[in-house]
């Protein structure tokens, strides 16, 4: 209030009766939201009650039935070390992927850093490229002569080893005995 109001005194009745009606209002509402909560409290407390009685009435179902059938039971205990050794295994399988991944992406690095080095090395010596084609035509022909003398070697053998009869004499003559008769 400024100082010129209070030396009017109506002025200064008007502003004390409108602060009076304010805390009316904000009181008198304050006082029904007051009497509405005592009021209701009951009702709060009933409710309370049966949402707990709710809860131990299915805890206690559930507990009659798991002590009824003990298998359910152990079918839910079963149930969960099987989901956990389940996801142990996709973890497992992650994890060696991811590790195959690298080793094939270290592996296709290294290679290809090996092909850069040998490209260089030919384009810095054509000479190198001459050496290791007449290298491998060297190669070729060797592998190619032992098949030659392999394949050879069993076609001679094969009429030698079939005209060998291992028997002793008597069974010669009578072989021979029963051919001529």
């Amino acid at each position: 209030m400024s100082e010129v109001e209070n030396e009017n005194v109506s002025i200064k009745t008007v502003y004390r009766t409108e602060q009076a009606a304010e805390n009316y209002l904000h009181f008198g509402s304050m006082r029904k939201s007051v009497f509405r909560f005592v009021r209701n409290t009951p009702y709060r407390r009933v409710n309370k009650r049966e949402e707990k009685a709710g809860r131990l009435s299915f805890k206690h179902s559930y507990e009659k039935i798991k002590s009824e059938n003990l298998k359910t039971s152990k079918n839910l205990f079963s149930k969960l070390l099987q989901k956990r050794k389940i996801k142990k295994q996709y973890a497992k399988k992650a994890r060696k992927a991811k590790q195959a991944a690298n080793k094939a992406g270290k592996t296709a690095g290294t290679t290809l850093n090996l092909s850069k080095k040998a490209v260089q090395v030919v384009l810095k010596n054509p000479k190198v490229l001459i050496i290791a084609a007449v290298i491998l035509l060297i190669v070729v022909i060797i592998m190619s002569v032992f098949g030659l003398f392999s394949s050879a070697a069993a076609g001679g053998i094969a009429p030698i080893v079939s005209t060998f009869y291992t028997a002793s004499d008597t069974n010669i003559d009578k072989a021979e005995l029963a051919y001529t008769e």
